[in-house]
Formats: C-alpha cells, sequence, structure tokens
C-alpha cells in the first residue's frame, strides 16, 4: 500500500514527530473509531442475569453512553453480539413508545391484551410492567391507564384505590409509590 495512504503507515509518522513539531501543527491526529467492547460485554453480562433489556435501561444503567442512538446500540452491540453465536431478539409491543425490548430466548415478555372487569394482581402486573419498567424518576400512569381500554373498572373510585394498591404491591425494587394516586418514582440503582 502507498506510503501516503496507509493509515498505519500515517500513524507511525506522525508518532515519530517530536511535541514541539505536533503543537505546531494546526492539526491533530486523532482515533475517531471507538471500540464497543467494554459495552458489549456489559450488555452481555446484563442480559445473562436479568435476561432482557431496552437501549433505555442501558443507558440509565450506564451500560452504553447517554447519546447513544438506537442503530448504533443495534449496530455496534446487539448485531456484532449475535454474530458471535449469543441470541439476542427483539420484542416489539411489550414497551410503550414502540420502544424495543431486547431478550434472550425464553425471556419475552407477554402482552395481554385483556379486558380486565375488576382490579386485579395480572392487571397490576401488565401496568407495573407496560407503563413503570425502565422508566426512573416520577412515573405518571393515570392518563395511559385511562386512555386504555383494558381497565373499564377505573370509573369507579374505590376501584381505583384497590387498583393503585395492587400496583404499589407489584412494583420493582427501588420504585415506590408517591402520596398521588398513580404517580410512582423509581430511582436509578448504580
Amino acid at each position: 500500500m502507498d506510503p501516503l495512504t496507509d493509515p498505519e503507515a500515517i500513524k507511525a509518522a506522525y508518532d515519530a514527530l517530536s511535541d514541539d513539531v505536533k503543537q505546531g501543527l494546526d492539526w491533530k491526529l486523532v482515533k475517531q473509531n471507538k471500540s464497543w467492547a467494554v459495552e458489549r460485554a456489559a450488555i452481555k453480562a446484563h442480559l445473562n442475569s436479568h435476561g432482557s433489556l431496552s437501549l433505555k435501561d442501558a443507558r440509565d444503567l450506564q451500560l452504553v453512553p447517554n447519546n447513544t442512538p438506537s442503530r448504533v446500540f443495534v449496530g455496534c452491540i446487539i448485531n456484532p453480539l449475535n454474530k458471535e453465536g449469543y441470541t439476542i431478539k427483539e420484542q416489539l409491543g411489550a414497551l410503550p413508545r414502540k420502544a424495543i425490548l431486547y431478550h434472550t430466548p425464553g425471556n419475552a415478555v407477554t402482552v395481554t391484551t385483556s379486558v380486565f372487569d375488576e382490579p386485579c394482581n395480572e392487571a397490576a402486573i401488565l401496568v407495573v410492567t407496560k407503563y413503570i419498567n425502565g422508566f426512573t424518576g416520577s412515573i405518571k400512569v393515570l392518563k395511559d391507564i385511562e386512555a386504555s381500554k383494558q381497565f373499564p373498572f377505573m370509573k369507579v373510585n374505590t376501584k381505583r384505590k384497590k387498583f393503585n394498591k395492587l400496583i404499589i404491591n407489584n412494583l420493582p425494587r427501588g420504585c415506590d409509590g408517591t402520596e398521588r394516586p398513580f404517580v410512582y418514582y423509581n430511582e436509578v440503582k448504580r
């Protein structure tokens, strides 16, 4: 390869320059490609222990940089892990706002479209899975629950109170109810 276009030769020539000469240049030689090996290992470890993960979870847990876009996450982490033989599947419809849930085989989230006439544990688990898991800070779910046609009992005040208690009983660790009904707070565990 021509030494003027070979990246390794250019890097070697730049490294051979003295520090005074490098400082006198009005440009710097900077490596722009980022290795995602550390992030891939962290995502793989998380999937091994938890079974599933969304991009938002990965950002919140600081497994990937906060500004990582979806296409980079898939192209630099998910696809290379799949090529290595580690199977990761994508599931749409399990998370709100059309987010993708990445999971190992057997760890897909069951999405129900049942209509619940009474507050029950299954309905509370659905709300926690669909509207609370994967989010941090103050989480308000009342508008989403009322907009959904799955919970017609929300029109009765006593049933609303019972349902809020059931949701609180099914919240993940680090997430608590607040003084306001259907408003929860999820801490970020680091």
